[in-house]
């Protein structure tokens, strides 16, 4: 209490007291951490107004030492500008003016401390006393100072210096070779621009009896002022001549430095993200310069080309990553479908909520969702993220229930479901669209149904050569180790490395069956199986490089060698022969020291148009011999000089002569061919057509190859015209494991170089192209009518909200399952003959009409046909959609026919019925009783569509009311024929099932 008495006293004292403030803190500082219980009620917290008090005189110390600092620095600096303005007072005083800066200068200097003087005059606590004398005092100085001025200014030499200046600052711009420089010039223009405005000022201030003066005066400055405005202006001019030379140097460099900051950022944009951030950051570049060279209209018209060209860049590269982005993304997904795919068809498999949950939690597919879910985020798809995640639980869960349904439904795990009392067959093949082929034609097919329809298209059509053929590699005449061993020995003969044909053949037989495996390992779709065909086609390909190394140019074709031989003898030109004689004896020298070179191919082409010619002028052989026949020429005069000729071709001449003895028509014969001796076309033609009427009186096929051949031996007047070769051109191999008609018994296969390579080349010349196209317009044909069919929507999809409760269990169920039985018969001796009926479901909209309907469908392996009564309205009658009012209309009933032209496997559910014209409901009489018939119109064409002994369900779904609130009618000759429930209402004493459904969809929809 005796402190608390010394604070009262204090705070009665005046503020006169020194110190009082401070002592008042710690005063009541003291008592308060004297005495720690003063906040407690007892001691009437005490502690309140003593802190009060205390913040009180904190902020009074903090207030009287603000107020001591200002005072002090107003005091200082009303000291500072008394004296500053006392000394330039004294200055002036102790002066001898003798030139019109001196003037300039103390004036300038009067201005300024006049200013400061003033500038006291807001300082707080000055002594305004001492401001108004120190103002007086200034101007009285000035107006003294100024008249002086006035004085020495109507002398005639006063403003001399100025003009000096101003003339030496004229010889000085022509000095000027640097901006630099020229800013140092310009800013002593200026001063002296300020020292004239000064003067005119003070010439104009005062007051000045004599005008003349005052105009003289004013003249005089007036003149120098313009000099020196002549002087800057040609600064000016220089400054920008400077700067424009400078400017397009430093501009250069500037955009150069720019291009290669472009190249930069461009490369490191990896991102839509850094385009932008980085265009910004090039913007703003772009937009500096702009206002560093605004002056130069010619940089402004480059930087908006560079902006644009800079935009457009990072547009551009923005765009291609969006896209890369969105490529990326679309892969991942697709690449995510076939997974899910995978993973639903093995999950499908498992026994146990265990495995299914153990699968789920370790396999390696599940992971690689996950990892492309991660992806896909990091690519801020978040949709297809999303959609990823979703579809990946929904299998989990749709795996569980299907089992849970296999568990209680299916019977012994086969494929029967239960449904009450009745047991129905499981359809467990997907619907698919496949092409199949029926009486020699090719259709599309809907699996697990009667839809059967032909393919009608030009081209397709085209390759119905091949329609019979499984792979591309085979067919009734080619055998694929045939094929295998055609592309790998031309794969040799085309290597850039000529020695790739000997460097094969001097391999061991085990290495040469590596490099045929790894050859055809990446040709799967041709069929090989390993250890057959690889192996066989092993067999024939030595046997082909056997023939190959023998035979020498026998190697081309019996035509193709009579060909080269009639043109080069009888129709090239004879300086033109000479020209292409020699070339070629060249191109044999060459080849005898180099024999892998390759640089000849513009000799060949020669060749090969003088052959087409006469090919196209002569008719005898058909154009497509041109190029063999071309090369056998090349390779046979660079050579020699003689054509070479088979014994094959031998011995039918020598046969072909005999058999004319013996009929005794040598002379006849030689008679036919002199009266064309001028003729050599003709006559070769006519020679010819006797021994192709002799070849085809022999027996076998082989002589038929040599035809053209042999005739270019009489021709020629014999085989001594020619040089006779004694290797055969045909070869034996033995025991071939593979199946097909070319081999013999026990494997044995006849080969033929020349008809083999003729018959491979035909058929990879016509028949793989045209199987390629066969395949490939299958798939797009099939992928085409598919999307036109929109087969997923007729895929019946469980909710995976869905719960099969005790009230579907127990009631519903066994209810529908009866109705089915009647009209898609039951497993076992059980089943129904006279299949009819109809299911009929009536109750207000979201009751789960559908999603029940579409459940059992699942389950029965049902296509499900969803018709979608509003959108056929009550304005059609008819089941022709060419007679539907509108375009939705129209798709419906073509939903309709096609599921009539299904004709099997299908539920055919009419949904929300009350929008159906009652007219068009009974259209469905026929369907649902015993005849099981109805009319309907496919592809423009009216059938009666026969569906008796089908697996075909027929459920119709409506409200009881329509859209206008009026009671719906169904046709009675309809309803009579129909089991009609009313899923609202509680059917006979299932009320338990009724409110037990009410808890457990409660259960499911909200987690514990």
């Amino acid at each position: 209490m005796a402190e608390c008495q010394e604070v009262l006293i204090l705070l009665n004292k005046d503020d006169s007291y020194a110190n009082l403030y401070v002592d008042l803190v710690k005063q009541t500082s003291g008592i308060l951490d004297s005495y720690y219980w003063l906040d407690k009620e007892e001691s009437f917290q005490v502690d309140v107004p003593l802190k009060g008090i205390r913040e009180s005189a904190a902020g009074a110390i903090e207030e009287f030492e603000k107020v001591v600092r200002i005072r002090r620095h107003t005091q200082e600096e009303s000291v500072k500008t008394k004296a500053g303005a006392e000394n330039l007072i004294r200055e002036i005083k102790r002066t001898i003016f003798e030139n019109v800066n001196q003037f300039v200068d103390f004036l300038a200097e009067l201005r300024t401390w006049r200013g400061a003087v003033i500038g006291l005059k807001a300082l707080r606590y000055v002594d305004l006393n001492l401001v108004s004398q120190l103002g007086d005092t200034l101007a009285q100085e000035t107006e003294r100072l100024s008249g002086r001025c006035i004085e020495f200014l109507l002398r005639e030499d006063s403003l001399i210096p100025y003009e000096d200046k101003v003339e030496l600052l004229r010889s000085e711009i022509e000095k000027v070779d640097t901006a630099l420089e020229a800013a140092t010039v310009e800013k002593a223009i200026e001063q002296i621009g300020s020292d004239l405005e000064l003067l005119i000022e003070i010439v104009s201030n005062l007051k000045i009896e004599d005008t003349t003066q005052t105009t003289r005066i004013i003249d005089h400055i007036s003149n120098i002022y313009g000099d020196l405005n002549q002087v800057r202006a040609a600064l000016r001019r220089r400054k920008k001549e400077l700067m424009s030379s400078e400017a397009i140097a430093e501009f250069g460099s500037q955009v150069k430095l720019m291009g290669q900051a472009v190249i930069n950022y461009l490369d490191v944009s990896d991102s839509p993200e850094k385009c932008e951030e980085y265009l910004t950051k090039l913007m703003v570049q772009v937009e500096e310069l702009e206002g560093k060279f605004s002056e130069f209209d010619e940089f402004i018209e480059q930087l908006s080309e560079k902006r644009e060209e800079i935009y457009n860049a990072f547009e551009s590269r923005k765009v291609q990553l969006v896209e890369a982005r969105n490529k990326k993304a679309a892969s991942l997904f697709k690449s995510a479908e076939r997974i899910l795919t995978g993973i639903r068809n093995r999950v499908a498999q498992f026994d146990s909520a265990n495995e299914i949950n153990g699968y789920f939690a370790s396999d390696l597919m599940i992971d690689k969702v996950r990892d492309i879910v991660a992806q896909l985020t990091e690519l801020k798809d978040t949709v297809k993220a999303e959609d990823l995640q979703s579809r990946l639980k929904t299998i989990r869960e749709d795996t569980v229930r299907q089992l849970k349904d296999r568990q209680e439904l299916f019977v012994d795990g086969q494929n029967v479901i239960k449904l009450g009392r009745n047991h129905f067959s499981v359809n467990v093949q997907p619907l698919d669209l496949t092409v199949v082929a029926r009486d020699n034609e090719q259709f599309f097919h809907l699996t697990g149904t009667n839809f059967f329809e032909k393919i009608e298209n030009e081209i397709f059509e085209a390759t119905r050569e091949v329609w019979n053929q499984d792979l591309i590699s085979e067919n009734a005449t080619v055998y694929r180790a045939e094929y295998l061993a055609f592309v790998f020995f031309e794969a040799l003969r085309s290597n850039q490395d000529r020695g790739a044909l000997p460097r094969f053949a001097d391999l061991k037989r085990p290495e040469q069956l590596a490099e045929m495996q790894a050859f055809s390992a990446p040709r799967y779709q041709e069929g090989y199986a390993k250890g057959v065909h690889d192996q066989d086609a092993l067999h024939i390909l030595r046997g082909l490089l056997a023939l190959h190394t023998q035979i020498g140019l026998l190697r081309y074709l019996p035509a193709d060698r009579a060909c080269a031989a009639i043109c080069w003898d009888h129709f090239v030109a004879t300086e033109q022969q000479q020209l292409l004689n020699h070339r070629l004896k060249g191109v044999g020298y060459v080849l005898k020291v180099f024999p892998n070179t390759q640089e000849f191919g513009d000799l060949i082409a020669d060749l090969e148009a003088e052959i087409r010619n006469f090919c196209t002028e002569s008719g005898l052989f058909p154009a497509s011999h041109a190029a063999a026949a071309a090369e056998y020429l090349f390779h046979e005069i660079s050579a020699g000089d003689k054509f070479v000729a088979s014994p094959e071709a031998a011995g039918i001449a020598r046969e072909f002569k005999a058999f004319l003895g013996k009929k005794a028509m040598v002379k006849t014969f030689a008679q036919s061919l002199q009266r064309l001796e001028n003729d050599a076309m003709t006559r070769y033609e006519l020679l010819r057509n006797w021994v192709s009427a002799f070849v085809h009186g022999l027996e076998g096929d082989s002589a038929h190859d040599y035809i053209s051949e042999a005739a270019l031996l009489l021709f020629q007047g014999g085989p001594e015209k020619m040089r006779l070769a004694t290797a055969s051109v045909v070869g034996e191999v033995e025991a071939l494991a593979g199946d097909h008609s070319v081999l013999g018994k026990k494997g044995a296969y006849h080969l033929d170089y020349n008809h083999f390579m003729y018959k491979m080349r035909r058929y990879a010349e016509t028949v793989v192209p045209m199987y390629s196209r066969y395949t490939s317009l299958k798939k797009d044909l099939t992928a085409a009518y598919r999307q036109k069919l929109r087969l997923n929507s007729f895929k019946p999809r469980v909710l995976s909200s869905f719960v099969r409760n005790k009230l579907i269990d127990e009631v519903y169920l066994p209810l529908f399952g009866d109705n089915l039985a009647k009209q898609i018969g039951t497993v076992g001796e059980n089943k129904r003959t006279d299949r009819q009926g109809l299911l009929l479901l009536v109750s207000p909209p979201g009751y789960g009409k559908t999603t029940l309907m579409e459940y059992i469908a699942n389950r029965l392996g049902l296509i499900f046909m969803k018709v979608n009564g509003p959108a056929i309205g009550h304005s059609v009658l008819s089941l022709d959609p060419e007679e539907a009012p509108n375009a939705a209309a129209r798709e419906e009933l073509h939903k309709l026919n096609l599921a009539l032209e299904m004709g099997d496997n299908i539920m055919l559910y009419l949904d929300d019925i009350q929008h159906c014209n009652p007219e068009f409901l009974q259209k469905f009489i026929s369907l649902c009783d015993a005849q099981r018939k109805i009319e309907g119109v496919y592809n423009g064409q009216p059938k009666t569509y026969d569906l008796r002994g089908k697996r075909v369900a027929v459920v119709m779904a409506g409200n009881p009311y329509t859209e206008s609130g009026e009671k719906f009618q169904i046709p009675d000759m309809l309803a009579n024929r129909a089991d009609t429930y009313n899923l609202g209402d509680i059917i006979g004493d299932t009320a338990h099932f009724f409110e037990l459904s009410l808890v457990e969809n409660c259960l499911s929809s909200n987690a514990v």
